[in-house]
């Protein structure tokens, strides 16, 4: 069986591989002009049975923005699948790249599932910088739920729900929601016909 642990979060303001704390752009004074920031947030999966789980996935199926008045709404999404390891064996845990953003200057790569790259190119005129994939999956700040089946060529699916809370100084905030979030997350599926979901634990 793959469960997701309690612990299961890990977020981390780190800078990417192979990436500085300041750039510099070349000029008549070439000093630091800016330092970059870049979060980053993993989800753990725990394999609990007996033998390795062969062929892992983990799949964010849907999306949904958790409103101020507590409302659960849609977001157009399509699945995505997180790249990890394709075996996990038997006690052990694994750690898959949730959501990562980075903001270089005033180029900003929002919230994207997932590993997220960039390129940089300065001169004297400013600075370029490309992100990958070059268009984020949430823009917006807030509280979003995320639909994760986890699942495995031996070892059947499971539906699990996790929040994620967005701020708009870029901390990424993971969490289970709570009892009344889940309450109406399950009314919006049996409207919508959606597999029931259970706490991850």
């Amino acid at each position: 069986m793959l469960e997701i642990p309690t612990k299961a979060f890990e977020v981390s303001e780190q800078p990417f591989d192979g990436t500085r704390a300041a750039v510099t752009v070349l000029g008549p004074r070439s000093a630091p002009l800016f330092a970059p920031a870049y979060w980053r947030a993993t989800l753990a999966l725990r394999n609990t049975g007996r033998t390795a789980a062969v062929g892992l996935r983990v799949v964010i199926t849907d999306v949904y923005r958790v409103t101020d008045s507590g409302e659960i709404a849609t977001v157009d999404f399509s699945q995505r699948t997180l790249p990890g390891d394709g075996e996990l064996p038997s006690r052990l845990v694994a750690r898959f790249l949730l959501v990562s953003r980075a903001r270089i200057a005033n180029h900003d790569s929002g919230f994207v599932f997932g590993p997220l790259s960039h390129a940089m190119a300065g001169n004297i005129v400013g600075m370029q910088v490309t992100f990958t994939p070059a268009r984020p999956d949430l823009t917006e700040i807030g509280n979003y739920l995320l639909r994760v089946i986890t699942a495995a060529s031996n070892v059947r699916a499971k539906t699990h729900v996790v929040e994620i809370d967005l701020q708009p100084d870029g901390l990424i905030k993971i969490s289970f929601p709570n009892v009344t979030i889940l309450n109406a997350l399950r009314r919006l599926d049996r409207a919508r016909h959606q597999p029931s979901v259970s706490h991850g634990v």
